[in-house]
């Protein structure tokens, strides 16, 4: 089905608010109280054809599935990347995630419309005992995509673009 401008501006507001409105996942929350570590859960939605990531919050609006945990990150500061920590931060209109890395990342999805969901903690320096993080964006479907397993995507391939390495978590 395609929508007229207004329509998006119109389903902009209201996924805005379902965004805004939605409840906080308390037993995964009180999980995460206890730990050094946030756990970020991945989900899919086969009629959106997107991923979402959470690691308090869970997806948005319509029928998700959950794919387990995709990685962990850290409570704390631990000399890797920002002193500020990585938040997840949704597009209400096309209703992509993105997680934004450093401050600079957060302002310009914000730029383009992106409203904040949630702190998913820092990412771990790169040792051997971290695995990398691996960015994705398909534009047809205007959906980013990370993963610890390069396997998954490689290189990109279809409509996958590979944007490198993200970030290093456990």
């Amino acid at each position: 089905m395609y929508s007229c401008h207004s329509d998006q501006q119109e389903m902009g507001l209201e996924n805005q608010a379902s965004i805004n409105s939605k409840s906080k996942n308390s037993s995964n929350s009180e999980n995460q109280k206890n730990s050094q570590e946030y756990e970020v859960k991945r989900y899919y939605s086969h009629n959106l054809m997107k991923h979402y990531f959470g690691a308090e919050t869970l997806p948005y609006s319509g029928s998700w599935v959950g794919e387990g945990l995709a990685f962990r990150t850290s409570k704390y500061h631990l000399g890797a990347g920002s002193y500020l920590p990585m938040v997840i931060m949704v597009n209400p209109v096309n209703q992509d995630m993105v997680i934004a890395i450093t401050p600079a990342d957060r302002e310009e999805v914000e730029k383009r419309g992106y409203i904040f969901r949630e702190v998913i903690g820092y990412p771990y320096p790169a040792t051997n005992n971290t695995f990398p993080v691996y960015r994705y964006y398909r534009a047809s479907k205007n959906g980013h995509f990370y993963t610890k397993n390069f396997g998954e995507l490689g290189y990109g391939g279809g409509d996958w673009k590979y944007e490198g390495i993200a970030f290093y978590a456990l």
